[in-house]
């Protein structure tokens, strides 16, 4: 009775998703609970023999006895069985799940992350000596004992990254766990580690024919069992027009027998539309593409809801074409959409990748040629209207910064005075070097010693886990369709990290292994495209819509009222977008207003005295 009266405070909590969405949490009273949300296709729930399990993705096993059970009898039951056989170590048999296991009998649990952190799980301990967990903060919070102090540094990290990385949260109290990590509960002990790391060996000595055969079979393979048992009226596609999303459109043509529907955004701003590499893509594989342009009205419309759909603030402006794109394909019928995220973290194709290298090579040099004769040379006191000179010597100063901290060397906060932009009492509560340790941590913990290797494994967590795919699936979820990732499919993860970084982005190309693996697949516009991304025109409207700016202007107004930042950066921010910083000055107010009514939507604030910890 404790612990359904836990588990049923804790759903109560649940404020991110559709109450349609729910499902009936499962707890054990062995001093911890779990509450899972989610669409149905994506949740799996066993309760027998003793044992509770929650489970949340698409499983991909990697034990044939299972995947026979799990088709025939349930996920559930499936993992169940991998229990029995090797309990602590299940997470070794299946892929594609966030899972917990409760077995009550022995007082113990597993709770374990998706290996790309797809599907995000939090938890805590209180000082009852209790576990609890949940796929979002807001259960947690409703747990006796668990505080809603507020991390200073968690907000400052938010400024700086626009949301807050695993494995901190907003909270003091609360974590996350990170991509394929592992929390194992033992009579009220716990132990953290990682079950999986990228195998980045490169062990195959395989032509680029041969690796490309291969590719293909994967995404067709991965797309397929996306969308496994779903017909042409229930799964559509996300399409930019980019190499990504046309891709897995085209795999989910071939599939669906041509009758694969995309959805796509447009605006009408200079700059941003992209829509008519979509209507080319969706013309190439003959497949129907329903269109909707996303206006300032819509941002103000969606405003309010945000902070409800984000269990802790989160700022990535592109949450508004993701949220309006899902919403697009529900009213369309649509119960699953895939989405092409993954590509670029996998295959090589975001510009600072090409940057870094070259950028890398600088270390080529010879000490002694570099210290004892290039550098000296350079710092001769010299005219900077000397062209060659001038990016001379800026190529070797940002060369000799290191990584990863040389990919935020123009970040707005790098080597600024805190006490510029936070009240000094807060600003006295921050660790400034704090997002770089982060970054650090997960550069360094990759198993090879490459360069691109390694900004594909720091992006596969900072950017995908705790930034993209939380973008796209808490607005799927919001919108009422699952969404899955095809091109982030584990047998793709192995396949890129055998591939050596000279084939992937062959003569510091992007994506150029990739492009090579599908040039007669995919149109001819969709292969020079050049990378866009996924934009907002936030500052653009900001400056000419009205009511965007009245919702703003009233945000921040309410923001220099918490003793959290100088009323003068805000002034000044705001200053400089009216004078025409529209795109740069726009991301910072809207981080700002995030910030704030996410702030207002919870109804408090109570900020942690001291450096953060975490549970």
């Amino acid at each position: 009775d404790r612990g359904r009266d836990v588990i049923g405070r804790m759903k109560a909590a649940i404020r991110c998703t559709r109450s349609d969405a729910l499902h009936d949490g499962l707890a054990a009273d062995i001093g911890g609970g779990a509450a899972i949300s989610g669409p149905a296709l994506e949740c799996h729930f066993s309760d027998q023999d003793g044992l509770l399990i929650v489970a949340s993705g698409f499983p991909l096993w990697l034990d044939d006895e299972l995947r026979k059970m799990s088709a025939a009898r349930g996920v559930g039951i499936a993992l169940a069985e991998g229990w029995r056989r090797q309990g602590k170590n299940l997470t070794q048999l299946v892929d594609g799940l966030s899972f917990a296991v409760i077995d009550a009998g022995r007082r113990q649990a597993l709770v374990a992350t998706d290996r790309l952190g797809i599907r995000p799980l939090c938890f805590a301990r209180p000082a009852d000596g209790a576990l609890v967990f949940a796929s979002t903060t807001d259960p947690l919070l409703a747990y006796p004992g668990v505080s809603d102090e507020i991390s200073p540094q968690a907000i400052f990290d938010l400024m700086y990254f626009t949301r807050i990385p695993a494995p901190e949260t907003i909270y003091r109290d609360i974590g996350k766990l990170l991509p394929a990590q592992y929390l194992w509960f033992d009579g009220g002990s716990i132990e953290i580690g990682r079950y999986w790391h990228a195998p980045y060996e490169h062990p195959s000595g395989d032509g680029i024919d041969v690796q490309a055969a291969r590719l293909r079979d994967i995404v067709h393979q991965s797309v397929v069992h996306s969308c496994a048992g779903l017909g042409p009226d229930a799964v559509g596609a996300f399409l930019s027009g980019g190499v990504d999303s046309s891709t897995v459109l085209g795999s989910l043509s071939q599939t669906l027998g041509g009758e694969a529907r995309a959805f796509s955004i447009g605006f009408d701003a200079e700059g941003y539309d992209e829509m008519e590499f979509a209507r080319a893509a969706a013309q190439h594989f003959g497949n129907p593409l329903i269109e909707y342009y996303v206006t300032p009205k819509d941002i103000v419309d969606l405003i309010d809801i945000l902070p409800v759909a984000y269990d802790e603030p989160f700022a990535n402006t592109s949450v508004v074409p993701a949220y309006y794109c899902a919403k697009l394909a529900r009213d369309n019928g649509i119960s699953l959409m895939l989405a092409g995220d993954g590509g670029d973290e996998l295959f090589g194709g975001n510009t600072r990748y090409i940057r870094q290298s070259v950028f890398g090579l600088y270390s080529r040099v010879p000490a002694w040629l570099r210290r004892g004769l290039l550098e000296p040379a350079l710092a001769v006191p010299l005219p900077d209207s000397i062209t060659l000179l001038r990016k001379a010597r800026s190529y070797v100063e940002q060369a000799n910064v290191p990584m990863p901290d040389r990919l935020e060397a123009a970040n707005y906060y790098r080597g600024r005075d805190l006490r510029e932009v936070f009240s000094a009492p807060f600003a006295d509560q921050i660790d400034p070097e704090h997002p770089l340790a982060l970054m650090r941590e997960v550069f360094e913990r990759t198993t090879s010693d490459q360069l691109l290797p390694r900004m594909l494994h720091l992006d596969q967590q900072m950017t995908l886990a705790d930034d993209d795919l939380r973008k796209v699936s808490r607005m799927c979820e919001r919108a009422g369709v699952s969404v899955a990732y095809p091109l982030l499919d584990m047998r793709l993860v192995e396949h890129s990290a055998s591939l050596p970084p000279s084939m992937m982005m062959a003569r510091y190309k992007l994506r150029s292994y990739f492009k090579y693996a599908f040039r007669d697949f995919l149109p001819q516009s969709t292969l020079t495209k050049e990378k866009h991304g996924f934009g907002l025109p936030f500052g653009t409207w900001l400056r000419t819509y009205a009511p965007l700016q009245d919702r703003a202007r009233s945000a921040l107004d309410d923001l220099k009222k918490r003793d959290l930042f100088a009323v003068s950066f805000i002034d000044d921010v705001l200053s400089a977008h009216r004078e025409g910083h529209d795109s740069y000055h726009g991301e910072l107010i809207w981080v700002l207003m995030m910030l704030e009514l996410w702030l207002q939507d919870r109804g408090r604030i109570s900020l942690s005295a001291s450096s953060p910890g975490h549970a």
